[in-house]
């Protein structure tokens, strides 16, 4: 497979495509001999000066286009406090477009390489689902509604949907009522998990602070989920049936075997796959970053605070999005 991934990367290298990813990192050189010298400037002066030497790098030398070497400049600009993300991104458009955006170039850009199938029939081949579209439709349910209590409910959908793109093409879905349905339950199974524990979405924070301070009666983590849970599963329950009685198709068993056989040679995963499949994890992490610091150090630590004020869902979609066209990563077509 080593050599597989060499022979890969020196063709890459006679495409200068790989050169343009060294490049990258001499952008990076620069910005941190800017960031750690001695200028007489203040700190978010000398920071901003930093980032501004980053992108000129990018624009002088790599083949990267230029807007989105200047979009990843803006959104480092926030990453190091140099300004808030409403004051540089507000004009363009609301966060919930660019959490979306991302989600959606994730997606786009799986279904060019093909990597959306090879995730949908590793799924699909697992013992519990056995090619069941019944099946496949309640693990997404639940999955969806496993993240959503720990993750913000856009960011679970945006996630979820990457996958349930490839989930359809595999099953070989025809009516387009079907897969409208399909996402939409991602969208309520996300609103419905979001229900199950205090962090799972803005308004249960909201509602647990204004209870204490109109009646003095504090929740705890504990007392929340012992009755969000179970309202949880009897929404993904309800969920479940709904859909069920609304699609109609007769969507037929996979056939395992074909599936696999289908891919052919290109069951293997390609360089272009493996730097796809980093970037969405690293994606799918920081989406998780801000709960996993909150609850590991308490909301009081510093890392926590900045992340949880920083690193936001949609500032993560918009890094997302940015590094999918700096690390080239091009369909085989």
């Amino acid at each position: 497979m080593i050599k597989r991934l060499y022979d890969e990367f020196r063709d890459e290298w006679k495409r200068s495509t790989a050169k343009s990813v060294i490049f990258q990192f001499l952008g990076i050189i620069s910005f941190f001999l800017v960031y750690t010298s001695n200028l007489p400037l203040e700190e978010n002066a000398k920071t901003f000066l930093a980032i501004f030497s980053y992108v000129v790098v990018q624009w002088l030398l790599s083949s990267t286009s230029l807007f989105i070497s200047g979009m990843m400049g803006v959104a480092l600009t926030v990453l190091f406090g140099v300004v808030s993300f409403e004051e540089a991104f507000s004009s363009f458009s609301s966060p919930i477009i660019f959490l979306f955006m991302g989600g959606f170039l994730l997606a786009r850009a799986m279904e060019k390489l093909g990597l959306d199938r090879k995730i949908s029939i590793a799924i699909l081949n697992s013992k519990f689902i056995n090619g069941s579209f019944n099946r496949t439709l309640a693990v997404v349910i639940v999955v969806t509604a496993v993240f959503s209590m720990w993750v913000s409910n856009s960011a679970t959908a945006a996630m979820m949907i990457t996958i349930a793109f490839g989930i359809l093409k595999s099953f070989k879905v025809k009516e387009e009522i079907t897969k409208q349905y399909f996402l939409l339950i991602i969208g309520y199974a996300a609103t419905v998990g979001g229900m199950a524990t205090p962090i799972g979405s803005p308004p249960n924070l909201i509602t647990m602070g204004l209870l204490e301070q109109h009646t003095g009666q504090a929740l705890t983590f504990w007392d929340w989920f012992k009755y969000g849970m179970p309202l949880s599963c009897g929404f993904m329950a309800i969920l479940y049936f709904y859909a069920r009685t609304k699609i109609t198709e007769e969507v037929p068993k996979v056939n395992k075997e074909d599936l696999i056989l289908s891919l052919g040679k290109d069951y293997k995963l390609s360089n272009n796959e493996f730097r796809l499949m980093a970037i969405f994890c690293l994606t799918v992490f920081f989406w998780f970053a801000p709960t996993i610091c909150t609850f590991v150090l308490g909301n009081e630590n510093a890392l926590a605070i900045y992340v949880n004020k920083y690193v936001t869902p949609a500032m993560v979609a918009i890094l997302a999005s940015c590094s999918l066209f700096m690390f080239p990563i091009y369909s085989r077509s």
